[in-house]
């Protein structure tokens, strides 16, 4: 849904983690409403005017935000499940520096928006709603409801503070989208699992929603959606249909069969988008758009970040 009421007071909004494919997206959006994004970067060297270099890592990280009253999005993570699993400053990362930010930011009342994840309610229940109790299993859910937690309990958030809670997101470069489009391209077939349930959402919707919330009046949770619970293989069909390969192509395996150990296997992905509805008139994106989203970024050359690389 595009966005229709932004705040014409707030024109640039930071963005924190401008490397990421997410936090490419929010630029190309914010650009597209007439929003002026200033992102960090964890490279060095020669910086334009809209770009900043920020180390998460630092203890000072807070202090290191440029001085206006734009919002901020805080995008960038350490998402991988075994990093999080082994390595200690993924918490720096997911947990430490986002407070920090927001603490520095909430000071001068500065509107603040956290990306979280669908995965901190566990998997076990369907379309848990925005003020639902959280039930992590894994340790990355655990450091982004353990962020959640102490972010809520700052000064000044339920007056400028949002979360927003994403499912999977996919872009053109989020496996096992490359290597189903390179094998289909080809004529060879895809087997994707199905015994692994996901709510896909596009790369487009999910910077569009983000935008939404930082520029929007409302604080709070949100959510953001796909419209239903699907297993990958379900989801490879429409995209294999929509890219006008036979059926044939799809062979859908499982887990098991593949011989692989996941790690996360929700019985549940969706969530529940009553209150992010009401009051960002954004409902839940259904996958045949997820597919179109996926289709036209791919003509277009691919991700975001893809296009900064080169």
């Amino acid at each position: 849904m595009p966005i229709k009421t932004l705040d014409t007071q707030k024109r640039s909004v930071v963005i924190i983690g401008g490397d990421s494919v997410i936090g490419g997206q929010l630029s190309v959006e914010c650009l597209k409403s007439g929003i002026a994004p200033l992102v960090s970067t964890r490279r060095q060297g020669k910086m334009n005017a809209g770009r900043f270099t920020l180390d998460l890592s630092d203890p000072r990280v807070g202090d290191r935000l440029p001085e206006n009253d734009s919002p901020i999005i805080i995008v960038a993570a350490q998402t991988g499940y075994d990093a999080c699993e082994h390595d200690p400053a993924s918490e720096k990362v997911n947990i430490d520096a986002p407070v920090r930010l927001a603490r520095s930011a909430l000071a001068v009342r500065r509107r603040v928006v956290f990306v979280s994840t669908n995965s901190v309610f566990g998997g076990d229940l369907a379309l848990c709603a925005e003020d639902d109790e959280v039930a992590p299993q894994t340790a990355y859910s655990k450091q982004k409801a353990e962020a959640e937690r102490q972010l809520k309990a700052l000064p000044g958030w339920s007056s400028y503070g949002s979360i927003a809670r994403l499912t999977k997101v996919l872009s053109p470069d989020t496996p096992p989208i490359p290597s189903w489009r390179e094998n289909l391209l080809r004529g060879r077939p895809i087997a994707p699992f199905s015994d692994l349930v996901f709510s896909p959402i596009s790369l487009q919707y999910a910077a569009r929603g983000l935008v939404r919330v930082a520029m929007s009046p409302h604080c709070g949770l949100f959510h953001f959606s796909g419209a239903a619970d699907m297993t990958y293989a379900e989801f490879a069909r429409l995209y294999a249909d929509a890219r006008h390969f036979g059926p044939k192509l799809v062979t859908p395996t499982n887990s098991a069969q593949a011989g692989v150990d996941l790690l996360y296997k929700p019985r549940c992905s969706a969530l529940g988008m009553a209150r992010t509805e009401r009051l960002l008139e954004t409902g839940p994106q259904d996958p045949d758009d997820v597919v179109k989203d996926l289709l036209q970024a791919e003509q277009g050359g691919g991700s975001p970040l893809q296009a900064q690389a080169r």
